[in-house]
């Protein structure tokens, strides 16, 4: 049965094999504006037959998608003529597409942060001891028995 279900595809995508990865990313696009998709933050692109989604998929203007509106545009995304495939890497979704259906989780929204990776700009420089006594409270002097 799954060899039938294969034998009709390669049938059905035989007459899109004309297809330009240009008039693929149309239709992408076509379908993203349907959906109202935020393009200003979202880069897409087609390299043979799969479709690359990169960045944030976000509704215009600033909203969010719920599960099944995304689902939907990339099941559109994934009937356009030419598309055998669809690989994403976007911040806000975890996009897994097997080719029978789609995995969809919404990415944690991380807040606040830990100043990882932040730049810290030094006014002046100061020497480590300095620096431990005031984060400890004391002066310094008292140690040396001044």
């Amino acid at each position: 049965m799954k060899w039938v279900m294969e034998l009709t595809r390669m049938m059905m995508n035989r007459d899109n094999a004309s297809i330009s990865r240009y008039q693929i990313n149309q239709y992408v696009k076509a379908a993203l504006v349907r959906h109202f998709v935020d393009l200003s933050v979202l880069n897409f692109s087609t390299t043979g037959s799969t479709v690359y989604l990169s960045g944030s998929i976000r509704k215009d203007p600033k909203g969010e998608f719920p599960k099944v509106g995304l689902e939907a545009l990339l099941r559109e995304i994934v009937r356009s003529p030419g598309v055998r495939s669809l690989q994403a890497n976007v911040d806000n979704w975890v996009i897994n597409y097997t080719g029978a259906g789609f995995e969809l989780y919404r990415k944690a929204i991380q807040r606040g942060g830990s100043g990882a990776g932040e730049t810290v700009h030094i006014g002046e420089s100061e020497y480590v001891q300095e620096v431990l006594e005031d984060i400890a409270g004391t002066d310094g002097d008292e140690d040396r028995g001044t």
